[in-house]
This record gives C-alpha cells, sequence and structure tokens, in this order.
C-alpha cells in the first residue's frame, strides 16, 4: 500500500468511491473548477480559458487526458516559450520565428502552407522557419511531398 502514488490512490480508491456513491465525474470536474474561479458553473468557461490567455499575451492553456485524469496547465510567464526550448535554442530564434513556434506548440502539428497562410508569409520564407525548427530538434516531419507536417516535439 505504501508503493502507491497519488495518482494510484485516486484511480483505484477515490474514483471508484465517487461513481460508486452516485455522483457524476463530470459535474464534480466542474464543479472544482468553478470553485477555483477557472470556469463558470454553466456557459463559456472554456471559451474564457481560452480567451484570457489572448487577452494577457499568454499561451493557451494545454489540457492533457491520461485516464481518469484530465489536466489543465495554464503558463503564468510570457517566457514559457524559453523554459520550454531552452535558453540556447531560444536565443538562436528572431521574433517572427518565436511566434511561429509559439503557434506551432499551440497547433502540436502544422503544414507549411497553413503556417505561411496564419503569418501571411510566403511558402520560401514558412520553409525557412520550419527548416530551422527541424535542425534545432523544436519539430519532426510526418508524411510525405504534399501531405508533409510539422509535428511540435516538446
Amino acid at each position: 500500500m505504501n508503493n502507491l502514488s497519488e495518482r494510484d490512490i485516486c484511480t483505484k480508491f477515490i474514483t471508484p468511491a465517487i461513481v460508486k456513491a452516485g455522483w457524476d465525474i463530470q459535474t464534480q470536474l466542474m464543479a472544482v473548477f468553478s470553485s477555483m474561479e477557472y470556469v463558470e458553473e454553466r456557459g463559456i468557461g472554456m471559451r474564457e480559458m481560452k480567451l484570457l490567455p489572448k487577452e494577457y499575451n499568454l499561451p493557451l492553456p494545454i489540457i492533457t487526458w491520461e485516464n481518469p485524469f484530465l489536466t489543465i496547465t495554464f503558463s503564468r510567464s510570457k517566457n514559457y516559450l524559453e523554459s520550454l526550448v531552452g535558453s540556447n535554442v531560444y536565443t538562436q530564434l528572431n521574433e517572427e520565428e518565436r511566434k511561429g513556434l509559439q503557434y506551432l506548440n499551440e497547433k502540436k502539428e502544422i503544414s507549411k502552407a497553413e503556417y505561411a497562410a496564419h503569418f501571411e508569409i510566403n511558402d520560401k520564407k514558412a520553409q525557412r522557419h520550419l527548416s530551422k525548427f527541424k535542425r534545432l530538434k523544436l519539430v519532426k516531419t510526418k508524411g510525405r511531398s504534399t501531405a508533409l507536417t510539422y509535428l511540435f516535439l516538446r
């Protein structure tokens, strides 16, 4: 019993007890987020989570699911990208490339055409940015030719 992690305890004991008691997991999650003032109890909670970071020039929250846990990570620093990729790599990027990398981090996967269209730049410039990201091991490619996409690795 002493070797159980917090996650193990939640998975094996707490979640089944909540379900057995007849509670709805989704409702309970909403109540927790509401009490923490991250979302409203009804309506636009997820929308607020996406709008507030834009208002304060912060990255979108990172949402992950590892059954049975939903994790939402809010960055508190405008320098999150530097902490994500490391100072050595970050200093090699110009301001446009940093914005591009931030966008790629939010999208997770993107084609050269999507990247160029989003930033309203030509294909050659988009290719230079994406090639630099690949050279710095920030992205990897998936697919070939016209179906080629870039996946953020951090």
